[in-house]
């Protein structure tokens, strides 16, 4: 059964292929839905806590669909220390949801490459310790080249490339670039500018897949190594490897947008006839589009799997190949070689 699966997936496109994997393991995303959630949860509370306090002296339903001028200005002091206060708890959950994002990816690797079928839950688990502290090195490495390419953008290299030599804007002028031709051509350099660091932001992201993936497939410790020879992968084979991943890009995209323009209705609904009911929708569209998240974070490994197994060359013999053992758990060679010091057999 599990070499008809595998004889079926090769048959399957590469984008196909991963959103049935990751999609067909529930208690995955599931799981990683209900970390982030709770996650922002510790955002939410003391507003909710506030609210609670605060909305007894004012009319029932006055404050339903938006806050009204008379309690932004009686309530506007108290307002700004909380919206302070949130701001700074921001910085630590934000922390928190990247280790979490660091975990998953160890977690989705191991229950990807592993050839076992079930305790999916269990191999999520084991692949997060196991490779958490790689992948977190390999977290650094992408912060410290992102704030790299928002220097090489937004400070001196722009400035002395295209506005001074390009350009011919004066130094005294970067701020303003009053001495342009017109106003177009500010705002066309503005968008370039921002263009290319999305464009920049997410191949970094798109490298640190296949990084993450390679170190999990050849088993190694080195995030330099791995991640110098990711990057030579992509520049070899640059649509093998981007094409599934603007693919699932463009579908979360698009998926978001859709969930965005129902949201939109029911939003306009509140402010005519607020209900319960409505927010209770609001809420549930939201979770949706999380939990779709979390699917699409577990599909872009099992693209990334997919397509490095055709491209790379393991460094070592795959590590499942030739043995037994438990999802999850150790695993013992097969055979009668006379090195076999476990003596298992079929």
């Amino acid at each position: 059964m599990a070499h008809d699966s595998e004889e079926r997936d090769a048959k399957l496109p590469v984008i196909l292929e991963a959103l049935r994997v990751a999609f067909g393991r529930p208690a995955v995303w599931l799981t990683t839905w209900l970390c982030m959630g709770l996650v922002v949860l510790c955002l939410t509370l003391p507003w909710l806590g506030w609210f609670t306090r605060v909305l007894g002296d004012y009319a029932p339903r006055s404050q339903f669909f938006g806050l009204s001028t008379i309690f932004r200005f009686d309530e506007g002091a108290e307002m700004g220390q909380l919206r302070n206060a949130t701001s700074r708890a921001a910085a630590g959950v934000s922390f928190i949801a990247l280790f979490i994002g660091v975990f998953a990816a160890g977690g989705w690797l191991q229950v990807i490459l592993e050839r076992t079928h079930g305790q999916s839950l269990r191999r999520f688990f084991l692949g997060g310790a196991r490779y958490f502290w790689r992948f977190f090195r390999l977290l650094l490495l992408s912060l410290v080249l992102l704030h790299i390419l928002g220097w090489v953008l937004y400070e001196w290299p722009w400035e002395t490339i295209v506005l001074k030599g390009i350009m011919g804007v004066p130094e005294s002028d970067y701020s303003k670039l009053e001495t342009l031709s017109s106003e177009q051509t500010v705002a066309n350099l503005g968008f370039l500018r921002d263009g290319l660091y999305a464009i920049g932001f997410s191949l970094i992201l798109i490298w640190g897949i296949y990084t993450r993936t390679r170190i999990a497939l050849n088993d190694t410790s080195s995030v330099i190594v791995s991640g110098l020879a990711a990057m030579w992968t992509i520049v070899r084979h640059p649509l093998m490897t981007l094409r599934p991943m603007i693919l699932l890009r463009l579908l979360e995209g698009s998926v978001l947008v859709g969930l965005g323009l129902f949201t939109g209705i029911f939003q306009e609904g509140l402010e005519h006839e607020p209900s319960l009911t409505t927010v209770l929708i609001l809420l549930g569209i939201g979770q949706l589009a999380l939990m779709i998240r979390e699917g699409l974070r577990g599909a872009n490994y099992c693209a990334a799997v997919r397509v490095s197994q055709d491209l790379v060359v393991p460094d070592r013999e795959d590590q499942w190949e030739g043995s037994i053992g438990g999802p999850g758990g150790p695993r013992y060679p097969i055979g009668d070689d006379e090195n076999d010091q476990y003596g298992v057999s079929m």
